[in-house]
C-alpha cells in the first residue's frame, strides 16, 4: 500500500454533465495501467499519490488534474491518449454552477454587475478568493477552497477577451473597506482594482456608504447582455433569487441597475430618461442645459421633487414640475419599460408617447464608446 497524498483532484458533484467524460477518463486510465501490466498501488507508487485516489478517478468518482493525467501518460506510455483528456479536465475542475456561468459571461458583451457585501469575483485576487472562503462556515476542505478558487480566477479571462465586452461595476464603499485577509490582502486588492479600471471597457463606481437609500439595497445584481439581443439576469431581492430571462424581468434588474437618472443642475432637480444599456454623459447633459454644475441628485432631494425614492421614479406624475430631458436612443424601441413609481413595478409604453406624456426634450446625452459609435 501506498501511503502518498489523495489530492490530484477533485470530487465529481452529482449529476453534473461532465461525469460521463470522467467515467471514460477513467476506463481508459484502466486500461493504460492493465496494459502496463501495473496494480493500482503500483501505478500509486510511481505517481507518488495514494491508492485510493487510483482506483477513484478509475471508477469515475474523481477529476483528475491536469498535470496528473499528464504524468500517468508518460509513465504508462499511453501515446497521448491520456493527455487528450487534459483540457476536459481543466474545464471540468471548475463547479458546475461556475461552468455554466463562465460560459455565459464569455457569451456577454455586455455585463452589469452590483455587489454590496464584498467585492465581485471577477474583480478578486487570487489571495482575497482564498480568504473569503476561509472564513466560511462550516469550513471548508482545502481541496473544495482550492477548487472554487481556480473557477472564480478562470472567469477573469473575461478581460482579455476580444471583441471585449462592456463592463460596469457598482461596488458598495463598505466592501472596499471591509479588511478580509487582513490589510496588506486588501491593499494589494485595492492596487489590482485601480489596474482593472484603467481598461477602456471597464467602469468601477463606489455607492457611498452615506447614501440613504438606492435601488440596490436588496443584495447583488447581475445583468449579462448578448450579442443577439437577448439577456440573463439575477438579483438577490427579486424572483426569489432566480436567474430571469423575459423582457419585462430584465428591465426591472436594469432599472434597478441604473435608476440614478435625477440630477441636479445648478442645483436644480433634472431627470433624464435614458435606454437602460446606455449610461448618461453627465457633461453633455451640462452642455446641452448651459449650466455650470451637474451632479447626481441626493436621494432627499430626488424624494422632494418627484415624491419618489431613487429606484422607482417614474417618467412623469411628479410632486414638482421637474424638466425631463430624454436621450434620442429611446426611439429606437418598439416599447420601452419605465419605472411605476416602486423599484418593483414597471410598466410598458411606446418611446414616443413616453416623450410626450413626460413632456421631455430630446437630446443626445447618451456616454458614447471610445470609437465614438
Amino acid at each position: 500500500m501506498n501511503d502518498g497524498v489523495d489530492e490530484a483532484g477533485w470530487d465529481v458533484e452529482p449529476g453534473d454533465e461532465i461525469e460521463p467524460v470522467v467515467q471514460a477518463v477513467g476506463r481508459l486510465l484502466r486500461v493504460c495501467r492493465e496494459a502496463a501490466g501495473l496494480r493500482p498501488g503500483e501505478l500509486a507508487e510511481v505517481l507518488g499519490y495514494g491508492e485510493d485516489l487510483i482506483r477513484k478517478i478509475e471508477r469515475g468518482q474523481r477529476i483528475p488534474r491536469p498535470e496528473f493525467l499528464d504524468k500517468a501518460d508518460h509513465v504508462l506510455h499511453a501515446n497521448g491518449h491520456l493527455r487528450a483528456f487534459m483540457e476536459d479536465m481543466r474545464r471540468a475542475r471548475y463547479p458546475k454552477k461556475v461552468r455554466r456561468l463562465k460560459e455565459l459571461e464569455d457569451r456577454a458583451v455586455e455585463m452589469l454587475l452590483y455587489s454590496n457585501h464584498n467585492i465581485h469575483g471577477l474583480l478578486q485576487t487570487a489571495e482575497y478568493m482564498t480568504a473569503l472562503y476561509e472564513v466560511r462556515q462550516p469550513p471548508l476542505a482545502r481541496d473544495v477552497i482550492e477548487r472554487e478558487v481556480a473557477g472564480r480566477t478562470g472567469r477573469q479571462s473575461v478581460f482579455g477577451r476580444e471583441p471585449v465586452p462592456s463592463l460596469s461595476f457598482i461596488q458598495e464603499q463598505v466592501t472596499l473597506e471591509r479588511p478580509i485577509g487582513g490589510k496588506t490582502v486588501l491593499r494589494r486588492q485595492l492596487e489590482h482594482l485601480l489596474e482593472i479600471s484603467q481598461l477602456r471597457n471597464v467602469s468601477i463606481q463606489v455607492m457611498p456608504t452615506e447614501r440613504e437609500d438606492h435601488a440596490g439595497m436588496h443584495g447583488l445584481l447581475e445583468v449579462l447582455k448578448f450579442a443577439d439581443g437577448t439577456a440573463i439576469g439575477r438579483s438577490d431581492g427579486a424572483f426569489n433569487g432566480r436567474p430571469v430571462e423575459s423582457p419585462r424581468d430584465l428591465r426591472i434588474l436594469e432599472l434597478r441597475y441604473g435608476m440614478s437618472l435625477v440630477f441636479a443642475a445648478d442645483g436644480v432637480p433634472v431627470l433624464v430618461l435614458m435606454d437602460g444599456a446606455s449610461r448618461v454623459d453627465v457633461e453633455r447633459v451640462r452642455e446641452e442645459l448651459g449650466v455650470t454644475k451637474v451632479g447626481r441628485a441626493d436621494a432627499q432631494a430626488v424624494r422632494e421633487a418627484t415624491g419618489y425614492a431613487i429606484g422607482g421614479v417614474p417618467p412623469f406624475g411628479h410632486r414638482t414640475s421637474t424638466r425631463v430631458l430624454a436621450d434620442r436612443s429611446l426611439l429606437a424601441h418598439d416599447v420601452v419599460w419605465a419605472a411605476a413609481g416602486t423599484p418593483y413595478a414597471v410598466f410598458p409604453i411606446e418611446p414616443k408617447e413616453l416623450v410626450s406624456h413626460a413632456q421631455a426634450t430630446l437630446v443626445d446625452v447618451r456616454e458614447r464608446p471610445a470609437d465614438g459609435v
